[in-house]
């Protein structure tokens, strides 16, 4: 059924966007601020144009039984990134913890851009079989567990 595809896919790719709520506020945690010229997080349109088509790749490559190219995907995106941390910090404003941070707000982003992927393609093999229930309880799942985190990083910038 061609409309399974059609949610599968335009849940992983636009309940995904909802990836960035969570990584948006991670980066406020380490002092980045949205109208910020100075950022350490220039070009915010790439990170948000690589989520939408990774998730649509995801999706293929699940689809098509080559789930290892997620873990290929993952790993040119990790190579992409790779410097030593003294040569990003050397002359550059940016410290070793921040670097660090900054790595692991990329690992959690990917993991829930992985997540949102992962339950278009349960989508569309349950809307195939038939069986909506699963599908529907796994997509609002993933999304209230989405901001639920968003909401305990927001408070925990508050509190500290």
């Amino acid at each position: 059924m061609w409309y399974a595809y059609a949610i599968g896919y335009g849940y992983a790719i636009f309940a995904g966007l909802l990836t960035a709520r969570v990584v948006n506020s991670m980066w406020e945690l380490i002092g980045w601020k949205a109208n910020d010229n100075e950022s350490i997080r220039r070009n915010i349109w790439e990170p948000f144009s690589v989520g939408i088509i990774e998730r649509a790749l995801y999706v293929s490559s699940l689809i098509l039984g080559h789930g290892v190219f997620i873990g290929f995907w993952l790993a040119l995106k990790v190579a992409g990134r790779w410097t030593a941390p003294w040569e990003e910090s050397a002359g550059n404003k940016k410290s070793w913890p921040v670097t660090r941070s900054a790595y692991q707000i990329f690992l959690v982003g990917s993991g829930i851009s992985v997540l949102y992927a992962f339950v278009g393609f349960k989508l569309i093999l349950q809307i195939n079989k038939g069986e909506f229930t699963y599908g529907v309880v796994l997509s609002v799942v993933l999304v209230a567990a989405n901001e639920v985190l968003k909401i305990w990083l927001d408070r925990y910038r508050k509190n500290g």
